[in-house]
Parts: C-alpha cells; structure tokens; sequence
C-alpha cells in the first residue's frame, strides 16, 4: 500500500560492477526495504517503484519521459533548440520547410535528387476529394477555423477505409508504402483544408493547388490563398519565404502537447487521420497554439509605448499577466524568439510597419533589464513576435493557429512513425492517485442531502418564455428554482391561472419538504400563521419580525454612536465601513476595477459613506465620494480626501464613468418631510438611475417608518434601491423594501442589547422573490450567496437595464395560501 512507506530516500551511486552505468538506490525508511535502481541516459524506469508499492505522481507530466525519441534536442537551461542534431538557427537560414519536413521524417537532410522528388510527390497529394469540399461549404462561414479543420482531419480519415486499422486489422501500419501514403496526403492536403477554411471564410470561392509548376510547397499554399481567378499569380518572395520560415520553427518541439496526443492516440491502434485531428484538438488551445494571438491582445491593451513602465509594475504586481514570455521548457531566451523577431522586421518592409511593434521591442527591453523578470528567467518565446508577423501580413486572428498547424505537421508525422517502431510501445494508459470516498452504503433517495454542486437556480430566457405559456404542465413548474417562483409572483403579467396553481402546490410542498417541521399545518395556514421560505435559513421562523421604528433606532445609535465625540467615533464608524466593503466585494461580487460613486449626506450616514469609499479604494476599486450637502463630519472629510477624490457636486456624467452607485445621503438621523435641493435632485437622479444603487441603512428620501413618500409617486419619482445594507438592526422601512438583495451588517450593537428591546431575534423579514444574506460582520462569516438573478460578476452598468422594480409595496409577510383560493390576486 502507498500509504505504508513513510519516506524515501534516493541515493545516487556508481555501480562498481559496471563502471560506465549509474544507479540509484531507494531504501523504504519504514519497513528497511532497498530497491536498486539503474539509470539509463539520465533516467530510471517507474514501473520498477512498484516492487515498493509507490507511484510517481506527477501531474502535467513535468519529470516524466513517456518514451525515447531521436527527433528533436532542447536544452531549456541554454537555450538549445536542434532538429535531428541540427541548430534550428542554421536551418532557418539555410533551409525550407520540406527540406525540414524530410528531416525530421527520414532523420537525414536530403540530397537534391531527394528533395526534388519528395516535393514533387507532396504536391501531387495537395488535391482534396470533394465530399470534403462540400462539408467545408456547409460549415458556418463564422465557424472558427481550427473546430472546421478538427472537422475536415477526422472526416478524411472516413475517406481512407484502406488506411485504417480498425477495419483493415491493426498491423497495416506495418507496410512501408502504406505508412508513406498517409504522410504524403497528409502533408499535402494541411494547406488545401486551411487555404479553403480561409476562402470559405471571407467569401471567396475556392482556388485548386497549382500542381505541375515551379511553385514551392509555401508559395502553392499562398497561391490558393490570395489568388484571384489568376493561374499565373505569385506571391511575394519575401513574405514567401517569411512564413516557410515561420513553418520551420513551429514544425517540431519535443514532446508538446499535441505531439504528445498523437502519440498517444496512436497507442490506441486508431488511423492516423483520428490521431491527427486529436492533436489539431489539443493544438486549439489558448494555452498551446492560441498564445500568438494572446500576446497580440495583450499589446493592444496596452495601447502605447509610454504605458509600458505601468503595465510592468501591474505584472510585477500581478494586477496584468505577461504573455508571450516565459516557456514551460525554456529557462533562457527561446531561440526561435531571435529569428523571428529578426523575421518580423522583413515582413514589415513589405507590408508596412505594425505600431504594435514598438510596444513590443520597448516591453522586450523593459522586461529584459529588470529583476523581476530576469530572476523567474523570463524571456521572450516564439509567439512574442509570430503574432505580429501573421497580422502584418493579413491573416485573420483565429486563423494564427491553423498555420501553426500546418508547419506542425510533419513534427507530428515523425512521431507518429517514431511510435510505430518503438519496441516498446504500449496503449498509453497513466496510473491515478485514488483519494476518494472509501466503500459506502446506497442511500435511498428519500434520505439524501443535496451536494450543492449541481445548482438548479439557473433559468434559461427560452425556459422562461415556455413557462409563461398556457400550455404549462407541473412537471415543467417542478424543475424550477423557488426564487424563480417567488420572483414571477409578483410580475403584474404573471396570470395564467393554471400556471398559478402549479406554483401555490409546488411552493407550498417544497417548503415543507425543506423545513421537514410538522408544525407547518393546514390548520396553521387556516389561522394565517405567516411562514417564512428564505432557502438560506430556518423556515420555521413564525414570530413577527424584527423592525426597529426610527424612535428607538435614535435611542440606541444615541447610545452607542451620537454621544461620542468625532475622533473617538471614527474608529467605530470604521468598522461599519469595513465590513460594507468587505459585503460588496464578496457577495455582490463587483469586479475590483469596477468604478463607484458614493453620495454622502451630512450626517453619520455620511460619515460611514466616506469611509466606505476609502475602503473600497484598498480593495481595488475606482470609488468617488460626492458630498451632495456639505458635512459636518470634518476631520472624517480629510482623512478620506487624500487617498480619495472628494466632490462637492453631482457630476452629470456620473451614469455613464459609474458601475454601480451607494447611496448614503440619509440616514435615521433625518426623516423624508420636506426635500430642498440639492436632497431633492440627488434623489431624482437617484430614481432614474440605469446602474445598480446600493443604499445603506435606509433609501435616501423614504420615511424610516414607512417606506417612499406620497409625494414623490405624485411627481413620478420611484426611487427602489438595487440592494439595501441594514446597519446594526432592521428599520421598519425594510417592510418596503423589494429589491433583488436585502443585507444586515451588525457593528458594535450588541445583540444583548437588542434582545432587551425585542423579545425575537434580530433576523431580516423574508420577502417573495426576495434574496438576501443576514451577514454578522461582527464574526466575519455569511452564507455563500448563490441566487442571482444574472451571471455573478456581471453587472447593470454598460446598457444593461435595472431589473424593473415597484412603484408601491404590497404585502410584507408571506401567508401560505390555500391551493383554491385566489390568493394570487393579493399580489397585485
């Protein structure tokens, strides 16, 4: 068992027996044994670890050989690359793509008797059959180009019956002419499938390989791409060669991520066409062929020369991710990197000059001179420069990888033949380290508990469009989450009477099921006994719940806050802010970088506000506090301004620069009678806002007692808050409350205190379609907030409309109905 070995002890040693092999010996610290190991070219066999009942565990195969090849030498440390022993610097000067291609087939350059007739016999196999003309031209023309060519590989492989294992007997690969023929086609036919994905793609019609003429492998390729309806068109020279060159750095790099697949694939005994398309798969990527394109995204976001310096201290600070730099085998600078970049400024005099390459070289140079970056051993690969190259030149973004698959192929096809004469070859099949359940009884499903990694609170647009339809069934109403329910009760257009009573039984069951409390009665729900159904607590709650009115509230914040001169009051209104930040960081999940205006008011309320937005600068945030009356918070005020912007006015343009607004001009200190401006015009803009606002303990201009004023529906004024943060305790205008989330964050208040006033527990109301957390910030814990209305993260800023919400309240307690009844009305 692995779990018996305590530990391992390696030790290298010379054999004296033989003196030109090595060994290792591995003794088991807990049961004395040794095993002896020997080393063959710098590495030991792991099956021989299974005499010690141990595995090697390592995940991305980071020290682990999976076969010996004789194709391609890379020295990480020094930066070698060498194909068949030779500098891969050499063979980007001195020679061309099929030349290499011979190569790393054959193992030896080729003479030019060779190379004329293996180019020639290449070229003859550029030809694709029709039926895979035809699959091209149905597929999307805004499919991406690598999922058609996954496509087209797998599809030809249907097209050779002869070539395939799994029908004509899995030793056909043995024949010398057979495994010759599918290299031919394969290397002849990667360009046709991606000049025709291209020309499909922008519309054009297809150009045929221009077989029979003095065309090289490269310039056929461009000829079937640019060529308009002109068999004598040539392509430019210089960029002819640019990207055979290009071919030749991608076309082989040890055991990478898709050659690995083709290998491993090929173990299963499938035809090479399957393997192919597998490797194609791996090759999609954006960790593997895509990371050309990343680094041309990452260029355009930094946007200019003079943004380099920022954009390294953010990577340094890992606020940004450097791409293009630094590579999985390389510990030095890739030597490919040099050739291409060498490469990039030829294609330039030709198609003109990218701006992106001075922020380029300029990022190179920042990046090479510091420490940061040289200590990680940080250096430019490859994809840092063949990017701009492929842009330079013309070719779409996402078809970047489709030519990095081409000048993969016959690194792929070597291996491919490397596999088939290895003598000791197996189905690839990697051993796992089981840390999982031990035995367990089945559990019948009456008595399961949800895992909670399956979330069922997702509604799709077209569920919801089928639901609202007559033609409604139970089984449909079953499947949907209760915060959905709860959510369309209250929608004034939600009166398809079957649908009703689906969602009175459904509700009702579903509630009693989840509480599993037997109290929960007909007779209960006869007497109008209200039941509370928040997913996240108790639902056996029926006590009435716990408001405070603004009488009280005065009484306690007197207490505990009012009373206190402001240096002393700082520290507490502090804590209030702290845990604000932390609730709107955590549970509203609002990216870090998102931009937030804070309107303040004069009194405490304000106070918290500005120290809100002083705590929401440390987390990331673009926060701006706007004093929207003055303060008399003071020496607050200047400690918050010299780490954030303070206005004294309302900006126009607040909607358009802000992804969400916190109200915090009213508190219970000043109650909704009479409205001067600048109150009266902060609430107005308020009211039509189109980003989330988040209000604090109470929603500017609405009575503590008793919600939104009269006067403001008179002058069509609906200000509902996106969220509401109660402070300390409940006010009672949070029966009024109906927006998507509802928070309590408790501060220095104790509960004991309270309790002194009310004989139930501090606890939010429930309301339908409601969702909140109750958030004891006092123990630095919540409930993990998981019933969104929207994707988390997203938010309403950008054009996305506010939820619609209510212009009056309408019930504030939920009553079980009776499933007869028209209990739905009351609602409305």
């Amino acid at each position: 068992m692995v779990s018996s070995v305590s530990s391992l002890h390696y030790v290298r040693q010379n054999n004296m027996e033989t003196k030109n092999k090595k060994t290792i010996k591995v003794i088991d610290n807990q049961t004395g044994q040794e095993l002896t190991l020997e080393v063959n070219n710098n590495t030991i066999r792991a099956v021989d670890l299974a005499k010690l009942g141990v595995t090697v565990y390592d995940p991305g195969f980071l020290n682990t050989a999976s076969c010996i090849s004789r194709i391609t030498y890379i020295d990480g440390d020094k930066g070698i690359l060498r194909y068949r022993g030779y500098p891969i610097e050499e063979l980007a000067e001195k020679s061309s793509f099929m030349e290499v291609s011979f190569l790393l087939l054959y193992g030896e350059l080729p003479t030019s008797r060779e190379l004329e007739h293996f180019t020639h016999r290449v070229l003859r196999h550029t030809f694709v059959k029709q039926s895979l003309v035809d699959i091209i031209k149905a597929t999307p023309k805004d499919a991406h180009p690598m999922g058609t060519l996954v496509s087209m590989l797998a599809a030809e492989g249907t097209l050779y019956p002869d070539a395939n294992p799994a029908i004509n007997g899995g030793d056909i690969y043995n024949s010398p002419m057979i495994r010759e023929k599918q290299i031919l086609r394969l290397l002849g036919t990667m360009p046709t499938l991606a000049a025709f994905i291209y020309r499909h793609k922008v519309g054009r019609p297809f150009n045929y390989p221009a077989y029979g003429g003095s065309r090289s492998y490269t310039e056929n390729f461009m000829y079937m791409l640019d060529s308009m309806d002109d068999p004598s068109y040539r392509p430019n020279s210089t960029l002819v060669k640019a990207l055979d060159t290009l071919f030749v750095l991608h076309a082989d790099h040890e055991l990478n991520c898709s050659t690995a697949a083709v290998r491993h694939l090929t173990s299963s005994g499938v035809d090479v066409f399957t393997a192919f398309s597998g490797a194609a798969g791996a090759l999609y990527g954006p960790l593997h062929g895509g990371a050309n394109e990343a680094v041309l995204r990452m260029l355009e976001k930094i946007g200019s020369v003079n943004n380099v310096p920022a954009f390294i201290e953010a990577v340094k600070n890992r606020k940004a991710r450097l791409m293009g730099f630094g590579h999985r085998v390389y510990k030095n600078y890739d030597p490919r990197a040099r050739i291409v970049r060498k490469l990039a400024y030829q294609v330039f005099e030709i198609c003109g000059k990218d701006p992106l390459i001075e922020i380029a070289t300029t990022l190179e140079e920042h990046a090479l001179k510091d420490k940061y970056f040289i200590e990680r051993k940080l250096y430019p690969n490859v994809d840092f420069y063949s990017g701009l190259i492929y842009k330079a030149m013309g070719f779409p973004t996402d078809f970047f990888t489709i030519l990095f698959a081409i000048g993969r192929t016959p690194g792929w096809l070597a291996h491919w033949l490397e596999y088939l004469d290895d003598p000791d070859r197996k189905i690839a099949r990697p051993r796992q380290n089981y840390l999982g359940s031990e035995e367990r009884s089945y559990i019948p499903m009456t008595q399961r508990n949800s895992s909670g990694k399956y979330s069922t609170e997702y509604v799709s647009p077209a569920e919801k469009r089928r639901v609202n339809g007559f033609a409604v069934t139970s089984k449909m109403i079953a499947f949907l989450p209760l915060t959905y329910l709860f959510s369309q009760s209250r929608q004034k257009g939600f009166r398809n009477p079957k649908l009703r009573r689906h969602c009175s039984r459904y509700i009702k069951r579903s509630c009693i099921q989840a509480n599993k409390d037997t109290s929960l009665s007909e007779d209960s729900e006869k007497d109008g006994v209200p039941c509370t159904f928040d997913l996240s607590t108790p639902l056996n709650v029926k006590a009435n719940w716990s408001v405070w009115s603004r009488k009280e509230a005065l009484q306690l914040y007197e207490e505990y806050y009012y009373n206190f001169p402001e240096s002393q009051l700082v520290s507490r209104l502090e804590l209030l802010a702290t845990h604000v930040a932390k609730l709107i960081s955590t549970e509203l999940s609002f990216p870090s970088h998102s931009s937030v205006f804070i309107l303040c008011g004069r009194g405490c309320n304000g106070a918290i506000g500005m120290l809100l937005g002083l705590e929401l600068k440390k987390l990331g945030y673009q926060s701006k506090v706007v004093l929207v009356d003055g303060t008399k918070y003071s020496l607050i005020a200047s400690h918050v301004q010299s780490q954030v912007p303070l206005l004294d006015f309302i900006p126009s343009t607040m909607e358009y620069y802000a992804d969400f607004i916190v109200d915090a001009i009213f508190g219970i200190g000043q109650d909704s009678l009479f409205l001067r401006e600048p109150l009266d015009r902060a609430i107005s803009l308020l009211s039509k806002s189109k980003v989330p606002v988040v209000s604090l303990d109470v929603p500017s201009g609405w009575y503590v007692d008793g919600g939104p004023p009269t006067e403001y529906i008179q002058r069509d004024i609906h200000f509902k808050p996106y969220v509401l943060i109660s402070l300390e305790f409940p006010k009672v205008c949070t029966l009024y409350f109906y927006g998507d989330f509802q928070f309590l964050v408790q501060g220095i208040i104790p509960l004991s205190r309270l309790q002194s006033m009310r004989s139930t527990p501090c606890i939010l109301p429930p309301y339908p379609g409601t969702c909140y957390v109750l958030l004891d910030a006092m123990q630095q814990s919540s409930p993990q907030l998981s019933k969104w209305g929207r994707a988390p993260g997203e938010i309403y800023g950008q054009g996305k409309p506010m939820p619609t919400l209510f212009s009056e309240p309408r019930i504030t307690r939920w009553v079980y109905p009776e499933e007869d009844s028209e209990w739905w009305d009351e609602l409305e």
